[in-house]
């Protein structure tokens, strides 16, 4: 299995593993008296973010009983990423939860009935398609009012499967049952540690408060320093056939997958009108890989009476030099102008 579909799946605890991100929610019960059950909640977050392949995770953090449970991992979103976001009150989580509705039916409209989950469907794949979300609760559960119950209600079920889960540090007391049902809870008594009332073979080790600060430095790291595998060409692009396309209708090039689908765009379609194409983006997220791909998508499936380009670069000829080899004179047969110290635009027009 890739590195890439890594994925904290299961949290070591008791002597068992509890399963976890994409498995199933879990309930730390609060213990008033002293700070256990909160090292506990953070003991998870710092299992799901070291487990988890850098980047495939997002942690949203509501923590209206001002514990600082997400404290420890500030450091994770140093790295030029925020991979942990915090919401201060009801009201904005709510925002969220709509959010998280839309995601998880955006997840089970991906996978399609395929898989049972989003964990099988990724491994099905080879790849990682979409990504993990860990909603962190520390609130008063049974304060919250009833728009954010119903809609948690429903995340907590459907959640999990669609890679959402719920880490909640509450009191159980007055909280609806239905709630507990879906989760594992999980109780601490003078160390012992216990799931739905049963108790656990092994102890519990509080973690060192340190530790949990290393592991958001560790994370943030390897998050600037993390690289997706490749994926070939003839993935995307069907290599079969040359030169088969009609630029008539438009033009259309694939850039990319999106779980089993091939993601293409096309321009000049007399439906959606779009004629033009800006691509953006910082130094180093992919903007010259892009139009390489674009470049070779287009110049497989037209032909140069179909496609021409007018390539022209403005970064020192870099990004657009692979298609003009000075020393030969060999050049890609679509192209009509080809200055490659003028441009960062490459232009493309039906023939």
């Amino acid at each position: 299995m890739s590195d890439l579909l890594r994925v904290a799946d299961v949290f070591p605890c008791g002597g068992v593993g509890l399963p976890f991100l994409g498995r199933a929610n879990i309930w730390v019960t609060d213990t008033v008296e002293d700070g256990r059950s909160l090292l506990l909640t953070q003991q998870i977050i710092q299992h799901a973010l070291s487990a988890t392949f850098p980047g495939q995770l997002e942690v949203i953090v509501l923590d209206e009983a001002l514990s600082g449970v997400a404290a420890p991992f500030t450091a994770a979103n140093s790295g030029g990423e925020k991979l942990i976001m915090t919401v201060n009150t009801p009201e904005e989580f709510l925002k969220e939860l709509a959010y998280l509705r839309d995601h998880v039916q955006a997840v089970n409209d991906v996978i399609q009935g395929l898989s049972d989950d989003l964990l099988t469907f990724r491994r099905s794949q080879g790849y990682p398609v979409e990504g993990y979300k860990l909603i962190v609760l520390s609130v008063d559960v049974s304060a919250l009012n009833d728009r954010i119950l119903d809609t948690l209600s429903v995340l907590m079920k459907a959640g999990p499967r669609a890679g959402v889960t719920f880490l909640i540090h509450s009191m159980t007391l007055g909280v609806n049952p239905f709630l507990l049902e879906r989760c594992l809870v999980v109780t601490l008594d003078d160390g012992a540690l216990a799931v739905n009332d049963r108790p656990l073979p092994g102890p519990w080790d509080p973690p060192d408060p340190r530790a949990l600060i290393q592991t958001a430095d560790q994370v943030a790291r390897a998050r600037a320093g993390a690289t997706m595998d490749p994926i070939e060409f003839g993935q995307v692009q069907d290599i079969s056939t040359m030169w088969s396309g009609s630029s008539r209708d438009g033009i259309t090039f694939a850039v990319g997958r999106y779980g089993r689908e091939i993601v293409e765009v096309t321009l000049g379609d007399e439906v959606n009108q779009r004629h033009n194409m800006l691509v953006t983006g910082a130094v180093g997220q992919g903007k010259s890989n892009l139009i390489s791909v674009i470049v070779h998508s287009l110049c497989q499936r037209y032909s140069p009476d179909e496609v021409q380009l007018y390539m022209l670069d403005f970064k020192e000829g870099i990004t657009l030099q692979q298609y003009l080899d000075e020393a030969t004179g060999a050049y890609l047969p679509h192209a009509r102008v080809r200055a490659p110290e003028k441009s960062v635009v490459c232009a493309v027009t039906r023939g």
